[in-house]
């Protein structure tokens, strides 16, 4: 309740300020359904190479983490957006099921940034260790 408290000042003391609440709040959206969802282009693998193991396949992806700009209302200016190979939200994957990938995420952002994936079954590398998977 406190912390609730605290962000509800904080956040009008922020829209009251004549230089820090400029534009701190999005526009509304107002053009529902009169443009087209932006699909994101699926990603191809970089290579594929041989399990030494299993010998099944494995598709290796990279994906580059940097800054870009990009309209995200339309009739206004380009936004300064951080994404996956120049886009956002990052590209879709199709793999099969079954199939190993790895998909290595390099971060030419100038932050720390934090990846998930949605619709996946992933382990990571940290679970392997403790499962004994790895």
């Amino acid at each position: 309740m406190i912390l609730s408290t605290l962000n509800s000042v904080a956040l009008a003391i922020l829209a009251a300020h004549p230089v820090l609440g400029k534009d701190w709040e999005s526009p509304a959206y107002t053009w529902l359904y009169q443009f087209p969802l932006p699909i994101p282009p699926v990603k191809t693998p970089a290579m594929t190479i041989t399990n030494p193991v299993t010998s099944n396949p494995i598709d290796y992806y990279e994906v580059n983490i940097n800054a870009f700009q990009s309209t995200v209302y339309p009739n206004k200016g380009p936004a300064d957006l951080v994404g996956y190979d120049g886009i956002s939200p990052g590209p879709t994957f199709l793999i099969e099921k079954g199939r190993e990938t790895v998909v290595r995420f390099i971060n030419n952002a100038t932050m720390d940034t934090s990846v998930h994936l949605h619709g996946s079954y992933s382990v990571s590398a940290m679970s392997e260790v403790i499962l004994g998977l790895g």
